[in-house]
């Protein structure tokens, strides 16, 4: 039975991390304390707080939640949204104009404490999702230093909902006229201590084939 029903302008006044309300189906819930829970991270659920987010959870993975997936919104359950009320008019907001970043500037953020990325020629700091991402940071750090993390980000075929997430990154643009950084090659790191392990190896042999 419906606790209440719900107009569109309350239900945009729930899109934060400590008060997070969607709509889904007709249904509104507050998943508050699901986000922590979430399989997919609470990122995805927040980019969709406040509003009807019924397409996204109806083709999330191309068929939609599982039955048991909307099961579990039950609990969450407050009210009916009433589909005759009024969204509202999105104000338009004056353009940002966004800084520039050098490749060498970007260079500079690798570490789990201050991670930066270029993806379509815009540069998001991403320090703050590391821990979220269902890939883990290690995906993501791989990307850093200099590198265009584009062809990648795209060869994992991320969803529409992952591009919307990242968004709420994005610090600038890409100055494609600057230099890019020079790459070192891992290999080239790897050759003292692969030399090292071969000598060590090879002592050992003689040691045990000739005492």
């Amino acid at each position: 039975m419906s606790k209440s029903v719900i107009s569109f302008e309350e239900l945009a006044k729930h899109k934060s991390r400590s008060d997070c309300w969607i709509a889904i189906n007709g249904k509104v819930y507050n998943v508050t304390e699901f986000l922590s829970q979430h399989p997919g991270g609470s990122e995805e659920i927040i980019a969709n707080a406040g509003v009807d987010a019924t397409q996204a959870f109806n083709s999330k993975g191309g068929e939609g939640h599982s039955k048991a997936a909307a099961r579990m919104l039950d609990k969450y359950f407050v009210g009916d949204l009433d589909l005759n009320s009024k969204k509202g008019e999105a104000k338009e907001q004056p353009k940002e104009i966004l800084r520039k970043y050098t490749w060498e500037e970007v260079a500079k953020h690798t570490t789990e404490d201050d991670c930066w990325v270029v993806l379509y020629n815009k540069v998001y700091d991403v320090t703050n999702f590391l821990l979220e991402h269902p890939g883990g940071p290690g995906s993501i750090l791989e990307q850093t230093g200099g590198l265009d993390a584009t062809g990648p980000f795209e060869e994992h075929n991320h969803s529409q909902n992952a591009k919307e997430i990242l968004k709420k990154y994005q610090i600038g643009l890409i100055d494609l006229d600057s230099p890019k950084p020079q790459i070192k090659k891992a290999s080239a790191n790897l050759l003292p201590i692969i030399l090292t392990i071969f000598v060590l190896s090879l002592f050992g042999w003689a040691y045990l084939n000739y005492n």
